[in-house]
């Protein structure tokens, strides 16, 4: 499944840089990583973790990046086309939900042609962002794969296995955190055109604020 997940995300890479959309790359690499992070659920976890990594899913941090999560999508189902927006009412936005709007996001057609310098300048930070959630995700996963394995073979020491367990509980609350990244990204991609409307001034004050975000 990781495979086929990362096979569809290198294609959409490959169509969107020979067709030169810039807008279309981002979207793809968007896409790719919130896909990568629906893998976190299901990747194998020893049964003695199993506990603790569901504590670490219903901590107050986690479940309020998700509570923020459902309001967003929810205020923004009235932008949506209808079949997205046959979900919204509802008090809370179920999780499994988040992919469905999230794409109905990415999939808005954002014009491109005669693409003014300082919209590209933007596209660029806002890849270098998703680039760098996808390498925590993939690192993430290559990890807890490799950790579970040796788990398993009983090849780590106890202080690695400490470890081990800690980083179950981070993942828990990491993996929200950059499904809010996704979805702010998703957002700045669709609103990309409002900083052609700034002033001098105004636009590198935004781009600083986007580039230190990203540094960060």
């Amino acid at each position: 499944m990781l495979l086929l997940s990362q096979l569809e995300a290198g294609l959409r890479r490959v169509f969107a840089t020979v067709n030169k959309c810039p807008d279309r790359l981002l979207t793809a690499e968007v896409l790719s990583c919130e896909k990568s992070l629906r893998m976190w659920p299901v990747l194998p976890l020893p049964e003695e973790c199993c506990q603790e990594a569901g504590r670490s899913e219903g901590n107050s941090e986690a479940c309020a990046c998700n509570s923020l999560i459902s309001k967003i999508l929810c205020e923004l189902c009235h932008y949506l086309p209808a079949s997205a927006c046959a979900i919204n009412g509802l008090d809370g936005l179920p999780s499994e939900k988040w992919s469905q709007l999230l794409n109905e996001l990415c999939n808005t057609r954002i014009p491109t042609l005669f693409c003014p310098k300082i919209v590209l300048e933007v596209l660029v930070v806002l890849r270098g962002i998703s680039s760098q959630c996808q390498r925590v995700s993939d690192q993430v996963i290559a990890s807890l794969q490799l950790r579970h394995r040796q788990w398993v073979e009983h090849t780590l020491r106890s202080r690695q296995r400490q470890n081990y367990v800690r980083m179950l509980s981070s993942v828990g609350l990491l993996c929200p955190v950059l499904s809010l990244i996704l979805l702010l990204l998703a957002l700045e991609l669709v609103s990309v055109h409002a900083v052609h409307g700034k002033d001098a001034q105004e636009r590198q004050q935004y781009l600083s604020q986007t580039q230190g975000g990203a540094l960060h």
